[in-house]
């Protein structure tokens, strides 16, 4: 959306620039949809302001030539920076349909030298705020946005679903999720849902609260959703039965299961371990974070589930915390270059993060 605005613009046909032009060109809606119900120029547009001025806020960034995004419209201003050179061409802030000064020639009968100096000023101009939106683009998201983006991208609310009631191992797993009686919600998750729905509000973007019980599938249709919990969470059950990994129990053993090596039990809980005075004696937790595209709702589903409420909490953390996610990447990262000067490229069931 940035480089094609910036190009419009550039090319003089800055009133081609509107929010249904837009969504059409940029994000393939049809001519009649209902920019008031769909927002996502809109929402592009605050994200790209948001980024611009990360971007610029950055030392290396800051006598660079800044393109600026005005609240309320869509067509770029130019501002040269403070500590821009003279020689620099400079690109003074425009409204809409002015004309830029450089443009301006004295009333005579234009030379074929005049021309060419012309043609040399905008088109260097033209390169200079092309390479500015370049060295943008070119510029690396966190981890964090990395990870979150394909979920913010859907302009409806997101839904974060959490489990009605804690997860109570005395109890059958059927019978805890059915008793309403017990309607609060675990203190693990209370702590995640808190964390996640900031994050979410941060961004700027609209969210909604559900109980698992009180969530229907066809909510989940509507929008990206994030499942926080993991057998006390109805929801998360049902939609981790297909994948690679998902939640398996068998009395008071927990374990996340690898169903391409189904006897491996390796990432698991046993929560009959009690101490001297008879309580839960646990020194570890393990837990699911995922971002799939779900194959049933058709919407991109998170899923934040411990076998227990640490793992829970943990995984909350880990996925609102900056810098958890880029030691994460970096590892990643470490991880692949070192297949690949070994030899070794990872087979498509590999889990890649």
């Amino acid at each position: 959306m940035l480089r094609h605005i910036v190009e419009r613009t550039l090319a003089g046909r800055s009133e081609e620039i509107k929010e249904r032009s837009l969504g059409m060109v940029v994000f393939g809606r049809p001519p009649d949809y209902d920019c008031s119900a769909d927002p996502v120029v809109r929402m592009s547009a605050a994200e790209i302001r948001k980024r611009l001025a990360q971007y610029y806020n950055e030392p290396r960034h800051r006598d660079q030539l800044r393109i600026e995004l005005p609240i309320g419209s869509y067509i770029p201003e130019f501002h040269r920076s403070e500590g821009n050179s003279p020689a620099a061409v400079a690109l003074e802030p425009l409204s809409p349909r002015a004309e830029p000064e450089f443009f301006h020639t004295e009333a005579q009968v234009p030379t074929a030298r005049n021309r060419r100096s012309r043609k040399v000023v905008i088109a260097g101009a033209t390169a200079f705020v092309a390479a500015a939106v370049a060295s943008f683009l070119m510029w690396p998201e966190s981890a964090l946005d990395s990870f979150w983006r394909p979920v913010l991208v859907d302009p409806q609310p997101i839904l974060l679903c959490a489990a009605k009631s804690p997860f109570s191992p005395s109890q059958p797993l059927a019978a805890g999720q059915q008793d309403s009686n017990r309607a609060g919600i675990a203190w693990a998750d209370v702590v995640t849902l808190t964390r996640l729905a900031l994050l979410v509000q941060g961004k700027r973007h609209p969210l909604q609260l559900r109980r698992e019980d009180r969530a229907s599938f066809g909510e989940l249709q509507q929008s990206a959703t994030i499942l926080i919990g993991a057998f006390n969470d109805a929801w998360t059950m049902r939609l981790s039965d297909v994948g690679r990994y998902g939640f398996e129990h068998e009395g008071t053993k927990y374990w996340i299961v690898d169903r391409q090596n189904q006897a491996a039990r390796q990432w698991g809980i046993d929560l009959d371990n009690r101490n001297s005075e008879g309580k839960l004696d646990l020194h570890e937790d393990f837990a699911i974070v995922s971002r799939v595209l779900n194959q049933r709702t058709g919407k991109m589903l998170v899923t934040v589930g411990g076998l227990y409420g640490f793992g829970t909490q943990a995984a909350g953390q880990f996925l609102t915390d900056p810098k958890y996610l880029t030691k994460f990447a970096a590892r990643l990262k470490s991880g692949r270059n070192a297949d690949r000067h070994a030899g070794h490229q990872p087979a498509e069931h590999e889990p890649r993060g």
